[in-house]
C-alpha cells in the first residue's frame, strides 16, 4: 500500500465531548477547549517536505494511512491557569477520556517538552485503567485492547526525568549568580568610594545595597532569553512551587514521574584506579599476650567512589517509544527570531552580555590602578577589582552560566540530554549485571537509544521567526510513526503465528 507520509502537529479540541462525572476532568476539558494544552502546526511529511492537509476540517488529529497522530504540546506560562492548576495525572485522565470518545482504530502520541512527559504518563494511566489484556478481552470480546491500538509514543526534547530548572537548587544557583552581579555593580559604585568609610562603607552609607541587588536581578533577566525568564521568575519568587502543581509534577523525582514515567535509583561503589598511594591506619596486634595498637604506613591500591544510576520505566514497555533529543546547549539562541541564521556575534543577548562584561572589566582595571594608592589599597580596591572581574567572567561566558543554572551543560539549553530519554539498557559496573528496560526503541542513530538533533529546546520544535515546524525534527517523527506501526504489525503477526 502506498503510504502518504503526512505528519501534523495537531490541536485537540474538546468541544462537544461528553465527559465523565469527575468534576476535575470537566475542568480540564474546559481548559482543553481554550487550547491550553494542544496546538496545530504546518504539516511535515516522512520525506521532510511540507505536505497539504488531507482534511482541513478535522483538527483533532493528524492523518497517516497507518493511523492517527495526536500531538501534546509543552508547558506555556502564557496559558497557564494557576487557579485551576490541574496536575499532570488529571491531564492524563482528560486525554484518555478524549481519545475514548474519538475511538481511533490505531494512533500514535507525539509529545514536546512537558508533552513528552505526559505522553509516557498517558501509557501508565491507560494501563492503570485497563491492567489486564485477558480480562479486557473477556469483558469486550472482539474489541482491541486499548494499549494495542497505540503504534508509538514519540517525545521531542521531552522532560522525561523532569526539568532541573524547576529543582529547588535552582534558587540557590540564581542567588549565587545574582550575588556575583551585585558585587560587580557594587564595584562600579565603589569607584567613588573615598576610602575613609571602610570597605563598602560608601554603599552602606548611601543605602543603595538593596537597589543594587534588584538591579542585578534585572541585568540577569536582560541577558536571559525570553523562554527561560518565566521559569527563573517563578523559582525565584516561589522555590517550593506550592501554588503550581503542574510545575511541581515536572520537578525531577516528583511523585508523578516516579509513579507514571520512571524511577531512578543511584548506587555508590568503589573501583580501583590501578595506582598505588601512600596510606596509614591504626592496626592492632598481640605482643606478649597483650593487644597493642600501632600506626601502620604503606602503599595500597587507590580506590575512588563512583555513582551509577539506573532508570526504570514505569509505563507499558510493549508500546514502541522514540526519543528525539536536543543537543544544542547555547541557551541564548532560544531567544532570537531565527536561531539558525542569526550568528552568535549578531545575537542581541550576546551583544548585551559582552557590553556588560566590558564595563565590568573596565571597572576592575580602575580598581587595580587605584590599588597602587595606599588608602585605596587598604580600603577595598583589590576586593572591588576581584568582584568586577568575577562579574565580567560571568557576562563573557553567559551561555555556560545559564547552562549551569538550568543544569543543561550537555543538553538543549533547557533540559540535559539524560533527562530527555530513558536508557534502553543498564549495565551495572557494581554487580556486573545487564538489564534491558526498553525493547522497542524507535531510533535511527547507531549506538544510541535516542535520535540526537543539534537544536535548542525551542528550535527543535519550531522556527520562532515564521512559526514553521522544524522540518528535520518532524521528518524523524514521521519515520518513527511508521517504524512503530511496522513493529506493532510484526508483533501482531508473531502472536498469530504462535497461536
Amino acid at each position: 500500500m502506498k503510504r502518504i507520509a503526512i505528519i501534523f502537529v495537531i490541536t485537540i479540541l474538546c468541544t462537544g465531548i461528553v465527559w465523565g462525572d469527575d468534576a476535575k476532568i470537566k475542568e480540564i476539558a474546559e481548559l482543553a477547549d481554550a487550547g491550553n494544552y494542544f496546538v496545530k502546526f504546518p504539516v511535515i511529511g516522512k520525506d521532510g517536505k511540507p505536505k497539504k492537509d488531507d482534511d482541513d476540517n478535522d483538527t483533532t488529529f493528524n492523518y497517516f494511512d497507518v493511523g492517527k497522530v495526536y500531538f501534546i504540546d509543552g508547558f506555556d506560562f502564557d496559558k497557564y491557569d494557576y487557579e485551576k492548576d490541574p496536575s499532570l495525572e488529571d491531564i492524563n485522565k482528560a486525554q484518555i477520556e478524549f481519545i475514548k470518545k474519538r475511538n481511533p482504530k490505531r494512533y500514535s502520541l507525539v509529545g514536546y517538552s512537558q508533552g513528552g512527559l505526559t505522553a509516557l504518563g498517558y501509557l501508565s494511566a491507560l494501563k492503570a485503567e485497563f491492567p489486564s489484556r485477558e480480562k479486557y478481552n473477556e469483558e469486550y470480546p472482539g474489541e482491541v485492547y486499548p494499549l494495542d491500538k497505540i503504534d508509538a509514543v514519540i517525545t521531542i526534547s521531552g522532560a522525561i526525568s523532569g526539568a532541573p530548572i524547576l529543582d529547588g537548587y535552582l534558587n540557590i544557583k540564581l542567588q549565587h549568580k545574582v550575588g556575583i552581579l551585585s558585587r560587580g555593580l557594587g564595584a562600579i559604585v565603589g569607584i567613588f568610594d573615598t576610602g575613609f568609610l571602610g570597605q563598602y562603607g560608601f554603599l552602606i552609607n548611601m543605602g543603595i545595597s538593596s537597589f543594587i541587588g534588584a538591579f542585578a536581578i534585572d541585568i540577569l533577566m536582560t541577558v536571559t532569553p525570553d523562554p527561560l525568564k518565566p521559569y527563573f521568575k517563578e523559582v525565584w519568587s516561589n522555590p517550593s512551587l506550592d501554588n503550581a502543581q503542574q510545575l511541581k509534577d515536572m520537578k525531577p523525582g516528583s511523585d508523578y514521574i516516579k509513579k507514571y514515567v520512571a524511577q531512578t535509583k543511584t548506587d555508590k561503589y568503589t573501583v580501583k584506579t590501578g595506582k598505588k598511594v601512600l596510606s596509614s591506619e591504626w592496626r592492632q596486634k598481640t605482643v606478649l599476650g597483650k593487644k597493642v595498637k600501632y600506626l601502620w604506613m604503606g602503599m595500597v591500591d587507590e580506590k575512588v567512589l563512583k555513582n551509577e544510576t539506573e532508570v526504570k520505566p514505569q509505563f507499558d514497555t510493549e508500546v514502541p517509544v522514540g526519543f528525539i533529543v536536543g543537543t544544542q546547549n547555547k541557551a541564548l539562541r532560544m531567544g532570537t527570531d531565527n536561531p539558525k541564521k542569526n550568528s552568535d556575534q549578531n545575537n542581541p543577548y550576546y551583544v548585551i552580555a559582552n557590553l556588560l562584561g566590558a564595563g565590568f572589566t573596565a571597572t576592575g582595571i580602575v580598581h587595580i590602578v587605584n590599588s597602587f594608592d595606599i588608602v585605596n589599597l587598604l580600603s577595598g580596591s583589590p576586593v572591588y577589582a576581584a568582584n568586577a572581574t568575577r562579574a565580567a567572567v560571568l557576562c563573557f561566558n553567559i551561555d555556560d552560566e545559564l547552562a549551569d543554572i538550568t543544569g543543561s551543560k550537555k543538553g538543549d539549553g533547557f533540559l540535559p540530554v539524560d533527562n530527555q530519554h530513558i536508557p534502553s539498557k543498564f549495565n551495572s559496573l557494581k554487580t556486573k549485571e545487564h538489564t534491558i528496560h526498553l525493547y522497542n526503541v524507535l531510533n535511527e542513530q547507531k549506538g544510541k537509544d535516542y535520535q540526537g538533533v543539534s537544536e535548542t529546546h525551542y528550535s527543535i520544535n519550531e522556527e520562532k521567526k515564521d512559526k514553521k515546524v522544524n522540518e528535520k525534527t518532524y521528518k524523524h517523527v514521521a519515520q518513527m510513526v511508521y517504524a512503530g506501526y511496522e513493529k506493532r504489525q510484526e508483533d501482531k503477526e508473531g502472536v498469530i503465528n504462535e497461536k
